[in-house]
């Protein structure tokens, strides 16, 4: 138990955690990991050749986020978000299609998520782009 409190204390250098955030950073942007429904701490610590308590540790001090918040963050900033805007009239998608290809594994969970990063339900985000978009129409004429 007292070596487990030790490795939560340590000091870790910014340089250190800097290049840490580097990595999950760039792995992020380039190859969209978020996206892997089963993306795991340890997964992504492998990944990136760093260990789980540095990559823990940015993103507590850094992004101000657990490790699932994080990754749910980007899936709604990244993946949701857009799928919703880019045509609020598509019934093709329904909320369930966009969790799966947002890399939720389950429809609940990404409507915690969804929520929790917007401030209101993706049911209530679509009918306001719905709203939106008739009025853009409406005032066209």
């Amino acid at each position: 138990m007292n070596a487990m409190k030790e490795n939560t204390s340590t000091k870790i250098q910014p340089a250190a955690l800097a290049a840490v955030g580097k990595k999950i950073e760039s792995l992020m942007r380039e190859k969209k990991a978020y996206l892997k429904p089963d993306l795991t701490l340890d997964e992504l610590s492998s990944t990136i050749g760093s260990n789980k308590t540095y990559v823990y540790r940015y993103l507590k001090q850094e992004k101000h986020a657990s490790f699932s918040d994080y990754i749910n963050q980007l899936r709604i900033e990244k993946k949701a978000l857009p799928l919703l805007k880019e045509n609020p009239r598509n019934s093709a998608l329904t909320i369930q299609d966009i969790a799966f290809l947002s890399g939720f594994q389950s429809i609940s969970t990404f409507r915690r998520a969804f929520l929790k990063h917007t401030g209101m339900t993706a049911s209530s985000f679509i009918n306001r782009l719905k709203s939106g978009h008739q009025e853009q129409q409406a005032g066209a004429f």
